[in-house]
């Protein structure tokens, strides 16, 4: 069986339930004398630069320059404390980076703001598994393929974490239904015909 543990999820900005940034002629047509913008345009753009810079942030991590990433991440999250996404991404860069406890915080951050985040249970379940919290990993796991049924990682994962707990029937399954959902999904397949010649 593999044992090489699979990198976490990072959430990508899918644009759903962001305001949109005013265009830049909007932000200055303004009456005479009309110095600020009002509430409401403040915060559009408070949003749309907290987008801005979680846009950045996930661009450094997928190249790994994980400091700048988190930098990133915090500013975005310093300009909207209730972005559920870059919670999730902060945690996925402080996990990489070794910051095992800031990494578990920040996806638990995520899950309270948008329990429907399923990469953030998919990444608390991986965080967990190294932790060696198996049945705790699981249950994040089937938190993760409840939401989204055909979330291929969070099966593969949750099949892993199946075997290592000594469950190779529900990991043959979860490896098959990745593969059904996925037929190139090269761990699914190594994983599944390791276990094939254990059963």
């Amino acid at each position: 069986m593999d044992t090489a543990a699979p990198h976490p999820d990072f959430a990508t900005l899918h644009g759903a339930g962001r305001p949109t940034p005013p265009s830049r002629s909007a932000m200055f047509e303004r009456a005479p004398g009309e110095i600020l913008p009002d509430m409401h345009d403040t915060a559009v753009l408070t949003a749309g630069l907290a987008g801005a810079f979680y846009n950045c942030g996930s661009e450094r991590l997928q190249r790994g320059e994980l400091q700048a990433a988190m930098a990133d991440f915090t500013e975005a999250l310093r300009l909207d404390p209730v972005f559920a996404l870059a919670w999730n991404n902060r945690g996925v860069a402080r996990e990489m980076a070794g910051e095992t406890e800031g990494a578990m915080q920040d996806y638990e951050t995520a899950l309270k703001l948008d329990p429907m985040l399923a990469t953030a249970w998919n990444n608390r379940g991986l965080l967990k598994t190294r932790m060696g919290d198996l049945k705790g990993a699981l249950h994040d796991f089937d938190q993760a393929v409840e939401i989204d049924f055909e979330y291929a990682g969070a099966r593969h994962n949750r099949g892993i974490a199946r075997a290592q707990y000594g469950d190779l029937v529900g990991a043959i399954r979860d490896f098959e239904l990745v593969l059904r959902l996925d037929p190139a999904h090269a761990g699914a397949r190594i994983e599944l015909d390791a276990l094939r010649g254990v059963c």
